[in-house]
């Protein structure tokens, strides 16, 4: 099984986006706030192997750090509002947040994150 940890402040986002994980055989976790993404993963003691997660959120880089570090398997998303720039150095990838939740949208996630996780393991970055 695929653990994905969702962290973004627009529930809206990670209920339509972990539903949709949900459905198609991974096992999707949201977490509105980095503070809540730590306190769940020390809850319930299990590995990710995808992160995606919103760099504008406080702490959201060293959070990113800190995982690398001690999960080194991991693979990290920037999730991003597509009129901005993002920049997180851990990230492996970037994909944009949509506004809403149609077809095109969910399925060019699904693929996005399909294609993300099957890829061979990247070298990991390091600053």
């Amino acid at each position: 099984m695929i653990n994905i940890l969702l962290v973004d402040s627009d529930l809206g986002f990670t209920f339509w986006l972990g539903q949709l994980l949900d459905q198609a055989g991974y096992e999707a976790f949201p977490a509105k706030s980095v503070a809540d993404a730590i306190q769940l993963l020390d809850q319930l003691k299990f590995q990710i192997n995808l992160l995606v997660l919103n760099p504008a959120l406080e702490g959201a880089a060293s959070f990113a750090s800190v995982l690398r570090r001690s999960q080194p398997h991991i693979r990290i998303v920037a999730v991003h509002d597509p009129e901005l720039t993002c920049n997180l150095p851990e990230m492996d990838a970037s994909h944009p947040k949509t506004s809403h939740a149609d077809e095109e949208a969910r399925g060019d996630w699904l693929n996005f994150i399909r294609m993300f996780c099957t890829r061979p393991a990247m070298a990991v970055r390091r600053p």
